[in-house]
């Protein structure tokens, strides 16, 4: 239980060391499990550049996480 908690907290600390904009995405999309469009709508960012942002944050915190996971 232990690790579990360790493996939570880092997994947050990496999400919340994300730049401001990709933050926001991933939380909706990866926590909250909402759909590119209701991201869209949400923000006020082009779809496209919604899927973009969260490719560049799974990408940032892939790396931030390497031998955690």
């Amino acid at each position: 239980m232990l690790e579990s908690n360790e493996k939570n907290r880092l997994i947050q600390q990496a999400i919340d060391s994300l730049p401001k904009d990709k933050r926001t995405i991933i939380i909706l999309r990866a926590l909250e499990g909402l759909s590119y469009e209701q991201i869209t709508e949400i923000t006020g960012v082009k779809t496209g550049t919604v899927k973009t942002r969260i490719f560049r944050a799974r990408e940032i915190l892939q790396k931030e996480l390497e031998g955690v996971l």
